[in-house]
């Protein structure tokens, strides 16, 4: 790792927070600033994959993962051991990790993380016992959806279509994760990667409720 770029990231942090370092609770490691910082620089998208991305690093070292239902097709449902977090608490334990790490990285504004975490904690408690269905809609939401958000925003600012015009391609993640959150955004990812899916399996009856498994987040 470059000892200058990591002292650089976290300098930014302390201008952004009023001289402050971040708690230790969710202060990123130097390996998660350099990763996330490369990736974004190489053109990839603002994500980690929360599943290994958590609080303190190696300190968990062991990836995350839960059991639940997840749809299959003709109104069926399948239990399916998922990696990552097992609830929102240690979803919103790992994220803020990342609003560290995109914070000091210059990738994101606080306000804007701190909107998606209220966001998504506000659709956990829309549907308590579709955290599954939630998580794996977060994840593909920062991974897969943000970079098509991107691509069709920087060509249609060109375009100069009014949905795109406060693109900036100097911040291109603000306008992203803003506009996942947007009305438009609801209409166009969540109700059909979310909602719909979870109104379905609650009319099903609800096959089972989503089971943690004997992992914590915070063994540390």
């Amino acid at each position: 790792l470059d000892a200058s770029q990591i002292a650089s990231f976290r300098d930014k942090f302390r201008q952004l927070s009023g001289g402050v370092d971040p708690h230790p609770d969710v202060a990123a490691t130097d390996e998660q600033l350099y990763c996330l910082a490369v990736r974004v620089a190489n053109g990839g998208t603002l994500y980690a994959d929360f599943a290994i991305w958590t609080p303190y690093g190696k300190r968990v070292g062991k990836m995350l993962k839960f059991r639940t239902y997840l749809p299959v097709g003709d109104g069926k449902y399948e239990t399916r051991e998922i990696a990552g977090p097992a609830n929102f608490v240690h979803w919103r334990a790992c994220f803020r990790v990342f609003k560290t790490a995109a914070l000091s990285i210059d990738a994101l504004s606080a306000g804007t993380a701190e909107q998606w975490e209220f966001f998504i904690e506000n659709l956990a408690k829309e549907f308590p016992p579709c955290w599954g269905l939630l998580y794996v809609a977060e994840d593909r939401a920062r991974g897969e959806y943000a970079a098509q958000v991107k691509h069709l925003a920087a060509r249609d600012k060109i375009a100069g279509k009014a949905w795109a015009a406060d693109y900036d391609e100097n911040q291109p993640w603000e306008f992203v994760y803003r506009w996942i959150m947007s009305p438009a955004g609801e209409a166009q990812y969540w109700e059909r990667e979310f909602r719909r899916p979870a109104l379905q399996w609650t009319a099903a009856g609800g096959r089972g409720v989503p089971l943690a498994s004997g992992d914590e987040l915070l063994q540390h």
